[in-house]
């Protein structure tokens, strides 16, 4: 480890620690400066923690431990708008004189353009689209003789138009940092390129702690991965105070057992880290979904990213709820280990482009798959992201490691997985597969169940019709006991129309004596269930008692229309609560042959087959 000094060493003296120092040439005119970005159609947000300066025709506007690199970056090229691109963190350089516009180079501070007037934004509007951050913005004002004498009359409806220029490649600072001074192509020892890597990223976690004034809280989004846990012991080895906030799915959920909580306990049980586990149960998700999807602008922002909808949904779920148990704790900054996939290689993209290439484009492009995604969320709880992995020197460091040290031996990021066990990551957690924290935390799972239960089937109809602030078809469907005298005769035709269209008789059925006696059959002991939708019933269970442990599902119709859009999972959800309520233990349905995703669909919700019978399986689940 390189040893590198910074305030966290000193937290417990407080008389030692300053915090973030103010630079005497510090920007104070912020009338002045939302004056200029206004007068240039540029509509930003920043809070205290970014600094203000002005250098000649220049504003500078950054977060404070990258603002002296910044700043004599610029100073030294006072009429360029070059030599800044090897600087890290979120900043914006606004050249008046020249008008352009210009982000850190990965995009952490985002912003968005509107393609019908010249306008940009850090959140998205309708019509928008995301800027490339590798890209320089240039404000091209359409000006007339008397427009250039008197700027502050400029015509309203002549907005001019942006144009876009590329930027340079950052080229960091390694050889200033690290002994080897040499590219890992150059120096391609394993063991070597591990330690360079260990040394870069305690460097790049420390700078970042420079920008955390004392007492400010500190949190770490922790999936128990080799990202998020080789960051949890980074922050304990220089000493910073923080909690770990791991999100998973409720009981009602999955039903499965989350891999991330299992993996962060271990971690933090080892390091004896304050552990806060952020348990998010089918109805809350449910009742929050349509708010997640606004504060990250999804129906705005859905045209500058290729993400799969349900993916960035599910995601943003899933910070989202983090991000608000933090905030209610105080919580200013939260770490995570974003950008670690896309260095090394830890994506699934099987196109035959060199793995380098690979790593380098999915790095250039993280700002619209999970930078702004992060930042909106971010924001509207007031908390600050914080992203070692995307460190200048860091990243590109690892960007020219050999591929075939970054998968190797069966794992994806082999060599950073070395890295990290000489960082001192616990074994557990340093070489756990890569599994994706939406679907490690159960998140991803409760989405699709709550899709399925909303009547539209599927997650991306689902989300997109919560983009269109629709009221979900399930809230138009009752599920009730049977009321013989208003329901019967819609009843009797749904079974009838199913039972035809598997090849059954009604007439001859065994289950014509079952419906023409549902009181003596079912609600002595059991229950029939309906599920009603404009007063017509589109779907029956009926659940009758066995013994005083043991229940049997029978009867379960559902309208052709209606299927594979989660009414099935409403009603066993219903029979379920019901045979608890009662006492029963065990419940059991048995599935004629015909209906074979029937059968799929008693499985998947974990039922086990115990018996076979002549043209049929007989299941059971035990219930708790």
């Amino acid at each position: 480890m390189c040893g590198v000094q910074h305030p966290y060493q000193n937290r417990n003296n407080h008389d030692n620690y300053k915090g973030r120092e103010s630079s005497p040439n510090e920007f104070k005119f912020e009338e002045d400066l939302e004056r200029e970005l206004k007068r240039m159609n540029i509509f930003l947000e920043f809070d205290s923690s970014y600094s203000y300066q002005k250098i000649g025709n220049k504003i500078v506007i950054s977060q404070a431990f990258n603002r002296n690199a910044l700043l004599s970056k610029i100073s030294s090229k006072t009429s360029s708008n070059e030599g800044i691109e090897d600087v890290d963190g979120p900043y914006l350089v606004i050249d008046f004189e020249n008008h352009t516009l210009e982000s850190d180079y990965l995009g952490i501070q985002p912003l968005f353009y509107s393609t019908n007037e010249m306008k940009i934004t850090e959140m998205p509007e309708e019509g928008m689209l995301q800027v490339e951050p590798q890209k320089r913005i240039i404000f091209k004002e359409n000006k007339t003789e008397k427009e250039k004498i008197d700027r502050e009359k400029i015509d309203k409806t002549d907005k001019g138009k942006i144009e876009f220029e590329d930027r340079a490649v950052p080229r960091g600072k390694i050889a200033k940092i690290t002994k080897i001074g040499k590219s890992p192509e150059e120096n391609a020892c394993e063991k070597e390129i591990a330690q360079t890597l260990a040394i870069l990223f305690e460097n790049a976690v420390s700078e970042r702690l420079k920008n955390i004034s004392y007492g400010e809280k500190v949190g770490l989004m922790l999936s128990g991965g080799v990202d998020s846990s080789t960051l949890a012991v980074m922050l304990s080895k220089l000493g910073v105070k923080f909690t770990a906030y791991t999100v998973c799915s409720g009981s009602s959920g999955s039903g499965a057992k989350s891999l991330d909580l299992e993996y962060a306990r271990h971690l933090t049980s080892s390091l004896d880290i304050p552990h806060e586990e952020v348990v998010v149960e089918k109805n809350a998700l449910d009742n929050k979904m349509r708010d997640i999807l606004k504060v990250i602008r999804l129906k705005e922002y859905r045209r500058s990213t290729p993400v799969f909808l349900p993916v960035i949904s599910g995601l943003a779920a899933l910070y989202y709820f983090a991000f608000a148990r933090a905030s209610s704790q105080g919580v200013k900054w939260m770490f995570s280990g974003v950008g670690s996939e896309e260095i090394f290689a830890g994506f699934v993209d099987r196109t035959k482009e060199d793995l380098n290439l690979q790593c380098k484009r999915r790095l250039h492009t993280i700002y619209h798959r999970d930078l702004y995604r992060d930042f909106a969320i971010a924001k509207h709880f007031g908390i600050k992201t914080v992203a070692p992995f995307l460190d200048i020197d860091f990243s590109y460091y690892a960007l020219e490691i050999p591929s075939s040290l970054k998968v190797c031996k069966g794992y994806k990021k082999y060599i950073w997985r070395c890295a990290s066990e000489i960082i001192g990551t616990p074994k557990k957690n340093c070489w756990r597969q890569n599994k994706a924290t939406q679907y490690g935390s159960g998140i991803d799972k409760l989405v699709e169940i709550i899709a399925k239960e909303s009547g539209l089937g599927y997650r991306k109809k689902y989300i997109e019709w919560l983009m269109q602030d629709k009221e979900l078809p399930s809230k138009n469907i009752e599920i009730r006991v049977v009321n013989l005298t208003q329901d019967w005769a819609d009843l009797k035709r749904l079974v009838h129309q199913v039972l035809h269209e598997h090849g059954f008789d009604f007439k001859t059925s065994r289950v014509k004596e079952e419906i023409c006696n549902i009181p003596r059959w079912y609600l002595d002991g059991g229950t029939f269930l309906v599920a009603i939708c404009n007063n017509r019933c589109i779907g029956t269970l009926g659940l009758r008692k066995i013994n005083e442990k043991e229940c049997i599902l029978e009867n379960m119709y559902i309208q052709k229309h209606f299927r594979g859009k989660g009414l099935g999972i409403r009603l066993l959800n219903s029979s379920i609560d019901f045979a608890r309520e009662k006492g029963f233990k065990k419940m059991h349905v048995v599935v004629h042959d015909k209906y074979r995703k029937g059968k799929r669909f008693f499985e998947n919700r974990g039922f086990l087959k115990i018996c076979r019978g002549k043209s049929e399986d007989i299941y059971q689940q035990e219930l708790r």
